[in-house]
């Protein structure tokens, strides 16, 4: 058993929450912890049958509730209650090799300077069935975040797979909630500030999961509105905002445009061309205010 706190927010995937921890109890070495924290409404915490697992494994088992959907907003409270050095933050809808935790252990281990690690990760192609995906061979049936094929330093931090020292995560202020919603490139923000920080992180293409991408809940918009298009219209334009020199401005509006009114559901649809408009320039107006006022962890109310 290795000194990891794994975090693990999630949203409107009760069915897919359970099989993901009982998969992390396969974790050669354990972690010591797993946090849980639920934004899925009348789901109070793990199947009976999960929670027992954990006790048998004497994996402490943390579930947190929380009454409004955030993504940066769950990973804070996650923070906020994690006791182990390292933090290692993963997606509710993975398949995961037995010796993820191990590798992001031991890289800590070996460098004491490394402030953060991320990883590839395999995301599964649409016409894939979740049963074919092998962990044994990752590439069939999904399609990988980054061609990199060496570690790179400063290189992605991958949200749903990345690993940070629970005391630099703090000092920076966790994740910015002025990315709302499902955040959009709030990676990126995390990132800039370890960099100006004098942070050193890495990412390595050896260590690796496969993201199952559930069509339903977490940050997915079509075919569910598990959050409105124009949350990540504003977390867009946030970014853009804040950091003028990175992104384009025809990356940002093409972005946005296919999130809202160019999306298939909404150009079939004439009756949603004035919410998908509206929505764009509603986005445009927040993401601007927000983008000079981050929600940091040592602004925030603590809870």
């Amino acid at each position: 058993m290795v000194d990891v706190d794994v975090i693990v927010p999630t949203f409107g995937r009760d069915h897919r929450i359970n099989a993901t921890l009982q998969m992390l109890l396969k974790q050669s070495p354990l972690p010591v912890r797993v946090i849980v924290v639920n934004q899925t409404l009348g789901i109070l915490g793990p199947a009976t049958a999960t929670k027992l697992a954990y006790e048998m494994h004497k994996v402490d088992l943390v579930w947190l509730n929380r009454s409004e959907a955030s993504l940066c907003g769950a990973r804070n409270d996650a923070l906020r209650v994690s006791v182990s050095p390292i933090c290692l933050f993963l997606d509710d809808d993975i398949l995961v090799p037995s010796d993820l935790v191990g590798k992001h252990w031991n890289s800590y281990q070996y460098d004491k300077d490394l402030a953060a690690l991320g990883g590839q990760v395999w995301h599964r192609l649409s016409l894939t069935a979740i049963d074919d995906l092998n962990l044994k061979c990752p590439e069939l049936g999904t399609t990988k975040a980054s061609m990199l094929t060496v570690p790179v330093q400063s290189g992605p931090l991958f949200g749903c797979h990345f690993s940070i020292r629970r005391e630099i995560a703090l000092s920076i202020g966790g994740w910015d909630e002025s990315f709302i919603g499902s955040a959009n490139w709030e990676e990126g923000d995390l990132m800039n500030r370890l960099t100006l920080q004098g942070m050193k992180f890495i990412w390595h293409p050896d260590i690796w999961l496969i993201h199952i991408k559930e069509p339903m809940g977490g940050c997915r918009i079509p075919g569910n509105q598990s959050f409105q298009e124009w949350t990540k219209t504003a977390n867009f334009f946030l970014y853009k905002y804040r950091y003028p020199k990175e992104k384009s401005w025809k990356l940002v509006l093409l972005t946005s445009l296919r999130s809202g009114p160019l999306r298939k559901e909404n150009i079939l649809n004439p009756l949603r061309w004035p919410t998908a408009w509206c929505g764009l320039f509603k986005g445009w107006f927040l993401g601007y205010r927000r983008a000079h006022n981050p929600i940091l962890i040592s602004s925030n109310k603590q809870k």
